[in-house]
């Protein structure tokens, strides 16, 4: 209760703002009314006749009455046309007067300043205000919301731009989150359907159905659902960037991936060719044997037959690893090249065959994006004239180098290389 009473008592932006100004001006005002009294009094010499009288007029009057009889100095009395006039005989009683005038002044204009202050500073929070509005509609879950900031480009403004700018890709990423969920979601369930299936199916009928036939089909089923959630599990494990980093040749990963890669090639008649350079690299060497592994088993699959496949790892002094995996194949528009970058997306259908092997699960080209995401790198690609893909991954050789969360939403849309 006590936290609640001193939240309700707490002055609002606007009030403090107002009293700021107000306290600013009054302290300017002080400290000019200071300078001027101290000029008034050091500065001139003044020559004052005895009982010289100033007049204060009203409205209706603009007769100044003459010189004041003798009453007594520095006193104020009633003319005998209402007027009233205060009597000057000193350079000290001047001095007061301006002192006291000046201050009656300055009061009034302190109290102009808090209202002016007070109708600026709403009109300066009124963005703000339109900021949490905005906020608050979003976190009530409408996320098709936006600020919209009109006007000039300050401050404020950069502020609104940016937030809507962060609403937007909060908003691409949930969108993709939920097609993630959704297309995992089926392709989990379709192998434990069909497992269902054929058990239900032996099990009513197990007289006309084998063991020794049933067990392969199962097995094989079984190890779809294994390939997807380690699939999974490793995407999951490589967006939240968990690394067991270690000082690590990129080189030596990929010649440990191109032994199974080359026999996988010979048999749907790709030739594999490789240029490796030392790389070394701080980085996890389970992902990273993951990344290669989906690149070049994605040239591999996604090629024909007397097709090639071209590996080049370059280690250059300045600028970043840079693995380069170039393979020809079918030719790709660029919104197939866009698309294949997302997870559960394959540049072919499931029942075709590339290079002599089934497509994959489309979960490899998301794994390269997250892998190398994971390690502060870039994935680029393009489509090949002639056809076919050429995928670049550029990587730091230490972390915090290149890349960055910044470009982690635009690069998700550029080619990546994996199992698709």
């Amino acid at each position: 209760m006590k936290t609640r009473c001193r939240q309700r008592r707490r002055l609002t932006i606007r009030t403090r703002l107002s009293l700021t100004y107000g306290a600013l001006f009054a302290l300017t005002g002080a400290v000019m009314l200071a300078m001027v009294y101290v000029f008034m009094k050091y500065g001139p010499t003044y020559e004052l006749p005895d009982n010289v009288a100033v007049t204060l007029r009203s409205p209706e009057h603009s007769v100044t009455s003459p010189q004041a009889s003798g009453t007594g100095s520095g006193q104020a009395k009633p003319t005998a046309s209402g007027l009233t006039s205060i009597s000057i005989d000193s350079k000290k009683e001047l001095l007061n007067t301006l002192l006291l005038f000046s201050a009656l002044a300055l009061v009034l204009l302190v109290l102009a300043a808090v209202l002016l202050g007070w109708w600026l500073a709403g009109r300066a929070l009124a963005p703000v205000h339109n900021i949490t509005r905005t906020a608050r509609s979003v976190a009530a879950g409408d996320l098709d919301r936006r600020i919209a900031l009109s006007g000039p480009h300050d401050e404020i403004k950069e502020l609104a731009d940016t937030f809507d700018a962060m609403l937007q890709r909060l908003h691409t990423a949930f969108r993709a989150e939920q097609h993630f969920a959704a297309n995992a979601s089926h392709e989990l369930r379709t192998p434990l359907a069909t497992t269902r299936t054929m058990l239900q199916v032996a099990i009513a009928d197990p007289d006309h159905h084998d063991i020794r036939t049933l067990g392969p089909k199962l097995l094989e089923t079984n190890q779809r659902s294994i390939e997807i959630t380690e699939a999974l599990l490793t995407l999951s494990q490589a967006d939240h960037g968990t690394l067991d980093e270690q000082h690590v040749d990129l080189a030596d990963v990929v010649r440990a991936v191109l032994g199974p890669a080359d026999q996988q090639a010979g048999q749907a008649g790709v030739r594999l060719s490789a240029r490796l350079a030392p790389a070394p690299l701080l980085g996890d060497e389970v992902l990273l044997r993951h990344m290669a592994s989906n690149v070049i088993d994605n040239a591999i699959r996604h090629n024909h037959p007397r097709g090639t496949v071209d590996i080049t790892l370059m280690s250059p002094e300045t600028d970043g690893l840079r693995f380069i995996v170039r393979n020809t194949g079918p030719r790709l528009t660029a919104e197939q090249v866009a698309r294949a970058a997302e997870p559960f997306q394959r540049l072919q259908p499931r029942t075709a065959t590339a290079a002599g092997r089934p497509a994959g699960h489309g979960l490899g080209l998301a794994l390269v994006h997250s892998i190398a995401r994971a390690h502060d790198g870039n994935v680029h690609g393009r489509a090949n004239p002639e056809g076919g893909l050429t995928i670049e991954i550029t990587l730091p050789r230490h972390r915090g180098r290149s890349g960055g969360d910044g470009q982690l939403l635009h690069d998700r849309r550029l080619v990546l290389g994996g199992d698709r």
